[in-house]
């Protein structure tokens, strides 16, 4: 596949990040080795089945790489890694580097549609899979799909009963197949870390995946600035990977790859289902950074948290959603530790950074601080920079810029503009501290009778609420007014909320009668991607049904796009 980046190539651009010290001769493999020789017999990797230390787990990403290239992989391929939270991915990952390969990590939540999508437009010639996991057969769903993947050579299937005939992951790293080889084969490889060889996955507007293109640069920066600026972590530190560890930032590159990077020891939770088995693991392996979805974190402050030693945890790094609040003071509370926001996205890379030295109402209120080699912006719809504490689209480009989107370079039209900035679609603004403060979507945007309604705003007075722990709020299509406030709300746990409490609660906030719910939705769940987005798509979607099975719209009905 031809790679190109979405931005031209800028020699002065170059020259100032490397002075900067964001971008170096060194790729992800590289930073790996070098924690090797300073922390060979240290736990660099645990999960459901091993505890690694650096040195092994060094000597098996070395093995893996070379079986890569027995099997045809060369610079520039792409392989595709689906897996629950195990140890695979980073090893895969680790290994792809060394031969200069493509590293796609795909959701374990995804099946035939996603997967062969990703398939497909990544090119990948290679794919690893768990033979079985929870009653799935990831290889039969492989096979239904390999008529229509031309470019993929090979499977590698991951499990302790894989059956004879299949290429078998741990067979794979128990050849000692080095002995073929010249001791420094692999140091011959030449890896620039200006290649885009990682991605990161996002459920796009259709539903399908979409693929951002990283070269290892971009994720030394991206670490930089959440774990350098933000965390403040140090070889010391435990991170506990509680988010799927295939979904970018918040899963992956912060407590696995990024604890790798900075000699700490990455602890990966297998499956996120019963909140309790995280704050299990954090307990167990004295976890001093919890990585987290928002989302995440509020269902764990529906336990029993005084029950749990959690002494040694001191941050607790959060990305991917909004995080209301009085939420956000009510876990530091409670977890005796301090929130660190981050802010970006899958296509655009990081844009903003809270640290954990920040004050309280910043640290739990704000997007965070740019960063040098980012240029952040908050612009109107021309297009031109807005004053500080004035709302605006926002948008960035640095160190951190992205290739674009692989296999779809016509999504980067809609997201990046001709001078390289990314316009995120978010509203926000910029204050005198030059701190970021996002608001909503403008894509959200309600417009009710000609009248402009932030959902942002309305989401943030719901969850002032006590009895709600999630809300969601969209345009509900109405015939005469185009568009009427619908809320859509999880209620805290064992409560109850009606539609009069919620007007009531607005009537008492003194916010315009505009913004007040016109339809309240209770479910037990928001519909959310692989990554834990909230897919308002869906909501949409539920409201327009009922309206029509209601006689409020016409059989016939289209919701529009926005």
């Amino acid at each position: 596949m031809k790679l190109e980046r979405v931005w031209k190539d800028n020699n002065a651009e170059e020259q100032e990040y490397r002075s900067l010290g964001v971008w170096t001769d060194l790729c992800v493999h590289d930073f790996f080795d070098r924690n090797v020789e300073k922390y060979p017999d240290k736990e660099a990797i645990v999960d459901r089945k091993w505890r690694l230390t650096y040195r092994q787990a060094q000597k098996i990403t070395k093995r893996l790489a070379l079986q890569f290239i027995e099997l045809g992989v060369k610079a520039k391929d792409a392989v595709a890694v689906q897996t629950p939270g195990w140890a695979e991915m980073p090893l895969t990952h680790i290994a792809l580097n060394r031969v200069g390969a493509n590293f796609v990590p795909m959701s374990n939540a995804w099946r035939e549609k996603e997967i062969g999508h990703l398939l497909k437009i990544s090119e990948a010639k290679m794919v690893i899979v768990p033979y079985i996991f929870h009653n799935f057969n990831y290889m039969e769903m492989i096979n239904k799909l390999r008529p229509e993947l031309p470019a993929l050579n090979h499977v590698i299937v991951i499990g302790d009963d894989v059956p004879e005939g299949l290429l078998s992951f741990d067979r794979l790293i128990e050849e000692p197949i080095e002995e073929k080889y010249p001791a420094d084969y692999l140091d011959q490889i030449e890896v620039d870390p200006n290649w885009p060889l990682s991605v990161m996955v996002s459920s796009g507007t259709t539903g399908l995946p979409k693929i951002g293109q990283w070269t290892d640069n971009n994720l030394t920066d991206l670490q930089i600035g959440i774990l350098e600026g933000g965390t403040k972590v140090t070889p010391d530190d435990i991170f506990i990977a509680a988010a799927p560890i295939s979904t970018g930032a918040t899963g992956y590159v912060c407590p696995v790859l990024g604890a790798l990077r900075a000699g700490a020891t990455s602890v990966i939770l297998e499956r996120w289902e019963d909140p309790k088995k995280a704050l299990d693991l954090v307990v167990r392996e004295k976890g001093t950074v919890l990585c987290l979805i928002p989302t995440q974190a509020i269902k764990l402050l529906c336990e029993d948290l005084e029950s749990y030693d959690l002494s040694r945890l001191r941050c607790i790094p959060n990305a991917g959603a909004a995080f209301p609040y009085d939420a956000a003071r009510e876990a530091e509370k409670r977890f005796g530790a301090r929130l660190q926001t981050f802010y970006g996205s899958t296509e655009g890379g990081l844009a903003a950074v809270c640290s954990v030295d920040d004050p309280e109402d910043e640290r739990l209120a704000a997007a965070g601080k740019s960063f040098p080699g980012l240029d952040l912006r908050v612009v109107d719809d021309d297009n031109q920079e807005v004053p500080r504490g004035q709302n605006g689209e926002v948008k960035w480009r640095g160190a951190i810029k992205t290739w674009g989107h692989l296999g779809q370079p016509e999504l980067d039209k809609d997201v990046f503009d001709s001078e390289g900035y990314y316009h995120s679609g978010d509203i926000g603004y910029i204050n005198a501290r030059g701190v970021l403060f996002i608001v909503g979507r403008k894509k959200d945007m309600i417009i009710r009778g000609g009248q402009n309604i932030n959902p942002g705003l309305i989401e943030g007075i719901l969850l002032e609420h006590p009895k709600v722990a999630e809300a969601a709020v969209i345009g509900m299509p109405d015939l005469v007014f185009g568009e009427r406030v619908c809320a859509f709300v999880v209620p805290a746990s064992g409560e109850t909320f009606t539609f009069e409490e919620m007007s009531s609660f607005f009537g008492q906030h003194g916010t315009a009668k505009y913004n007040f719910p016109e339809r309240l939705e209770i479910v037990s769940e928001l519909p959310r991607s692989a990554g834990a987005k909230l897919i308002k798509k869906d909501l949409v979607d539920m409201i327009v049904q009922k309206l029509k099975q209601e006689g409020k719209l016409p059989p016939d009905f289209v919701p529009r796009i926005k």
